[in-house]
């Protein structure tokens, strides 16, 4: 029987793509995007053709996977462009860019900017806010996490607010406040963050502290209380993309703390881990979240 053949009967026996194939589909996608994922690739991940899973894809999230990937690629290039000191060429070729035009062509289709002016002008990371999960996609215990990269970051200045408790109890209430009291004082701010101050394995559960907060753009601005005003200083870490669940993250760190132990010339400082958020508001009742964990290190 031909291939096409094949293609045709198994389509017609699976029909359109569920919501749970379709968040599998999407969490591969945000696990993966700094390396090439073609057509092909995600529609055999879905065992459908590549044309069914074209239109079953476009039908449900209203955008190609080609544009969904892009756009996937330039948000966390986007972050990485604000926080880090890399390059942009270093930039691009993490994102899977072959090099700085391609990716300044790209950067500009999806933000109207340039990535230089991006960086100059500091802009709010909201700007770089990826695809909304589709509506009604059912809870699920999956989750996926990507490749670990090295990243340099400059000091940054944080306003944040602290819960005390159980990491996956923290309310998503904590960083709309912050939100609004910086917005309320017109202080420009960039990407959402949490930072894990104790180990899960070491501290009582009902004793663990987190910082639920923003990275303040301005630096000669007063940050009122009750905010807690910080600054993270400059440092290396190992950042490993997750998406998924949130209450999936403290069962996903012990690959992401496994995947940076095995990094040659690499060990794990002491020192707070840090969550960055590829989103400008936090939902505990969303379902497909990307997020990038940040676990310091120090390169030997």
């Amino acid at each position: 029987m031909p291939k096409n053949s094949r293609w045709v009967l198994r389509d017609a026996k699976r029909g359109r793509i569920d919501h749970a194939t379709l968040t599998s589909a999407i969490q591969y996608i945000c696990a993966q995007k700094s390396q090439a994922v073609g057509l092909k690739e995600l529609a055999s991940f879905c065992d459908l053709s590549p044309a069914h899973f074209h239109r079953e894809f476009k039908k449900l999230t209203g955008t190609t996977p080609a544009k969904y990937i892009e756009r996937a690629r330039m948000t966390q290039a986007a972050q990485s462009i604000v926080l880090s000191s890399e390059s942009i060429l270093d930039i691009a070729l993490n994102a899977g860019y072959n090099n700085h035009e391609t990716f300044t062509r790209a950067f500009k289709r999806t933000f109207e900017i340039a990535p230089s002016v991006y960086r100059f002008v500091g802009q709010h990371l909201s700007a770089a806010e990826p695809p909304k999960a589709v509506r009604g996609t059912p809870a699920f215990g999956a989750w996926q996490v990507g490749v670990t990269r090295i990243q340099h970051t400059r000091a940054l200045r944080t306003a944040t607010l602290r819960s005390i408790g159980p990491y996956e109890t923290t309310a998503s209430e904590l960083w709309h406040k912050v939100q609004q009291q910086l917005a309320d004082q017109h202080v420009p701010t960039g990407a959402l963050i949490g930072l894990a101050h104790d180990s899960p394995e070491t501290v009582n559960p009902g004793a663990l502290r987190f910082d639920a907060g923003v990275i303040v753009l301005q630096t000669d601005v007063q940050i009122e209380p009750p905010l807690h005003e910080g600054e993270l200083p400059e440092r290396t870490w190992a950042v490993t993309p997750y998406s998924g669940p949130f209450d999936c993250l403290t069962e996903a760190y012990q690959t992401i703390i496994h995947q940076v132990l095995q990094l040659e010339n690499v060990s794990i400082e002491q020192g707070s881990a840090m969550e960055v958020y590829h989103t400008h508001q936090l939902s505990a009742m969303q379902k497909v979240n990307y997020l990038e964990v940040y676990i310091p290190v120090v390169i030997l």
